[in-house]
């Protein structure tokens, strides 16, 4: 193994095998330091994944909010108008009553 660098050495000269050398380590460090980054990306992106459907969920709840503010509010509407008829009702017949019994006797 030697000395087949040493060979190697001869055949193309020392500064061109350190120049190799040191491009080898430097891939190889730049391999490493891509692969942590690569999981850090991952797990970015997993975060970013869960941060968005628990963003759909509120959503959800909110438009869930806002049907059931509008249904009670129409409720309630609907609900003091039915209250407004029976009343008026009410006082029609009073009022018939009261002219029933003023007029007959």
């Amino acid at each position: 193994m030697i000395g087949d660098i040493l060979t190697f050495i001869e055949k193309v000269g020392l500064p061109i095998t350190a120049a190799l050398a040191v491009g080898w380590f430097l891939f190889i460090i730049l391999k490493f330091i891509l692969a942590q980054v690569n999981s850090r990306i991952s797990g970015l992106g997993n975060s970013l994944l869960s941060l968005e459907n628990k963003v759909d969920v509120m959503n959800n709840d909110i438009v869930k909010l806002m049907l059931f503010f509008q249904v009670h509010l129409m409720l309630n509407q609907t609900l003091i108008a039915l209250q407004r008829a029976k009343v008026k009702k009410i006082v029609e017949t009073i009022n018939y009553e009261w002219l029933r019994i003023f007029t007959l006797g």
